[in-house]
C-alpha cells in the first residue's frame, strides 16, 4: 500500500517520510516517558537495581537522548526542505 499506492514515489516531496518519522519518534518518546519516567517519578526510586549506574537506566537514557537528537535533526531537515 505504501510503496504501490504512491506514498514513497520519488515524484513527491520527502516531507511525508520525515513527518512519519517525526510522528513515530514522538510516539516512542511519549511511551518512554509514560512507562519509565512516570513510574520512577511516582516511586521515587529506579526500576532497575543499581540506580543510575545500572545497564537498564543507562540504556533507556541513551534511547531518550538519541531520540531527542533524532528529533532535532528531523526538524532541521524539514525546515530546509520547505
Amino acid at each position: 500500500m505504501i510503496l504501490y499506492g504512491g506514498f514513497l514515489k520519488s515524484t513527491q516531496s520527502g516531507i511525508y517520510i520525515f513527518a512519519l518519522a517525526n510522528i513515530g519518534g514522538n510516539a516512542f518518546q511519549m511511551a518512554l516517558s509514560t512507562f519509565y519516567l512516570g513510574p520512577i517519578s511516582i516511586m521515587q526510586d529506579f526500576l532497575f537495581s543499581g540506580g543510575q549506574e545500572s545497564f537498564g537506566a543507562k540504556f533507556l537514557s541513551y534511547l531518550f537522548l538519541a531520540q531527542w537528537y533524532e528529533e532535532m535533526f528531523i526538524q532541521i531537515i524539514i525546515a530546509v526542505d520547505r
